[in-house]
């Protein structure tokens, strides 16, 4: 458990790092910027304005070079994050399997698993959240698309495999669904809770913007770590 601690921290340092390293691009490229202006609009003897011109495209290749050695570092950097973290998420793995389920370390090994599940479905969402990529749940998913469990059956050995994968739907506002999965960004499925009342035979739910009055009489439908389960289809051979 130290170990994923010292991880995490090393992964914090980094991330501060690397937005220091932002702010002193951001501050170099500006710099650069108002000096190019400031040689544009500077005294017109010629000789004065040659000689600032020299000087300006010399600093600009010593500016120019810092920035791409800060680029270069700033990649390094982020490379070295995430191979630290692909490695902080297996080293968590293992260790929450061997880890003995006492009251006390029930409730750690919950807490880290949550962080880690939800580490894991931001890293699988950015790198596998297209469609067709391999998914848990729904959360592991780009918005507009949900996590489908296929199964397949094979007619002569009648062996079942399952494969989970993301979905595409990509629904717009006012469209019926049945997770806030299946709506484009900054869309949420809801389902008004006065159907309840009316009518429970003809229930339905819509992808739209989240109002004041959808929280307090709406029911939002978010399952992030489930998926749809699609019937088996049988392959012929």
């Amino acid at each position: 458990m130290l170990q994923i601690d010292e991880e995490l921290k090393a992964l914090k340092r980094k991330r501060k790092r690397l937005r220091q390293l932002r702010e002193e691009v951001r501050e170099l490229s500006e710099h650069l910027k108002n000096k190019r202006t400031s040689v544009k609009t500077s005294s017109t003897d010629l000789l004065e304005k040659r000689k600032m011109k020299e000087n300006h495209i010399r600093w600009r290749k010593q500016i120019t070079t810092r920035v791409k050695a800060i680029m270069k570092r700033l990649k390094r950097l982020e490379n070295e994050g995430r191979k630290k973290l692909a490695k902080h998420l297996q080293i968590s793995s293992l260790n929450f399997d061997e880890l003995q389920s006492s009251p006390h370390t029930l409730l750690i090994t919950e807490n880290k698993n949550f962080k880690i599940k939800r580490l894991h479905s931001f890293i699988n969402q950015s790198k596998n959240g297209e469609s067709g990529g391999i998914c848990l749940g729904h959360n592991d998913c780009k918005p507009g698309l949900c996590c489908h469990r296929f199964s397949t059956m094979d007619a002569n050995s009648s062996i079942t495999s399952t494969v989970n994968i993301c979905y595409q739907y990509m629904l717009k506002e006012g469209e019926f669904c049945e997770d806030s999965c299946q709506c484009e960004a900054r869309l949420n499925c809801f389902q008004n809770s006065n159907q309840l009342k009316d009518d429970k035979h003809n229930l339905y739910a819509i992808c739209k913007k989240v109002s004041t009055s959808d929280i307090v009489n709406g029911i939002y439908l978010n399952a992030k770590d489930s998926s749809f389960h699609i019937k088996p289809t049988v392959h012929q051979q």
